[in-house]
């Protein structure tokens, strides 16, 4: 018995054992890569949410130093108010 096969479907038969055959050669090699590119997406992830973090307390410390700021030259504003007084 002769089967028949129209050249749509031998493409298919065709494109499906190479699929077949060749990711999961082409996976094993870039396994590694793969692998190294999981930690490295990892890693800056956490690098993001560091910089969040650092940000966010470089803010609340600015905001700190203002304040310490403002009440030192209040104060040495009064220094120089006592001393002209003299």
């Amino acid at each position: 018995m002769v089967v028949a096969l129209n050249q749509s479907e031998v493409i298919n038969n065709t494109a499906e054992y190479l699929i077949d055959s060749i990711v999961p050669a082409v996976m094993d090699r870039f396994s590694p890569l793969l692998t190294i590119l999981k930690a490295v997406g990892i890693i800056f992830i956490f690098y993001i949410i560091y910089m969040i973090a650092r940000g966010v307390i470089r803010w609340k410390d600015h905001k700190r130093i203002k304040k310490i700021e403002e009440k030192v030259d209040l104060i040495y504003n009064k220094i120089i108010k006592k001393e002209k007084n003299k």
